[in-house]
């Protein structure tokens, strides 16, 4: 292969990418059903790189098959978003215990940046865009430890859990203490306070669950 050189995503994995995209943005919401041949026409493509995009999805959680009626996305009881909470809780407190007093400073300024960001990407109804910054804010924090296997694991976690960061980020009222929260984690960073900062992710986490209930 010619040095640097780096080839094309298959059409799979720009099929599994988009379907990401969707899901973390709010596009599919738990229970939508993801129609194959609609997908595969919208992105000019054949079924078949959608179906092993969504078989792909459904080993990770995040979408469901119905037997004789097709893909869904995945839809999560309470219980099971505070299970997945929990689970991120010890993964993303080990992430901080073991990054946060190596974390480097133009880390903490692109965090500060992202908080500026997404109040812009807010006040211009931009949500989809919002979400994802949020996430860039978060793993600018856990990629500090230098963890492959750990951070394979978190992302994991937060991939099954987009839909439902997507439909908090549409309220309003959560959206407003979101940014607050994002400050205070902030300011715990830059003082690199371990404890408070895992503390504080703790409660960020559970938050939106207070006001939210699963259909």
């Amino acid at each position: 292969m010619t040095e640097g050189y780096t080839p094309p995503p298959s059409t799979q994995r720009a099929v599994l990418d988009e379907l990401r995209r969707r899901l973390s943005s709010g596009r599919l919401v738990p229970g939508d059903q993801i129609r194959q041949e609609l997908v595969a026409s919208e992105l000019s493509t054949s079924v078949v790189p959608v179906r092993e995009a969504l078989k792909t999805l459904e080993s990770e959680g995040q979408v469901v098959h119905l037997p004789h009626r097709g893909f869904f996305v995945a839809r999560l009881e309470r219980s099971e978003l505070i299970e997945l909470c929990d689970i991120r809780s010890a993964l993303e407190a080990m992430a901080v215990r073991r990054g946060l007093s190596s974390i480097a400073d133009d880390t903490v300024d692109a965090m500060e940046q992202l908080i500026v960001d997404m109040e812009d990407s807010d006040a211009a109804g931009d949500v989809a865009t919002m979400v994802e910054q949020d996430r860039k804010f978060h793993f600018l924090l856990y990629r500090a430890c230098g963890l492959s296997q750990l951070l394979r694991l978190i992302t994991t976690t937060w991939d099954q859990s987009d839909p439902y960061r997507a439909m908090f980020f549409n309220d309003g009222h959560h959206r407003t203490t979101n940014h607050a929260e994002h400050k205070e984690i902030l300011e715990a960073v830059r003082r690199r306070d371990t404890e408070a900062v895992i503390a504080l992710l703790d409660a960020h986490r559970l938050s939106p669950l207070e006001h939210f209930e699963p259909e």
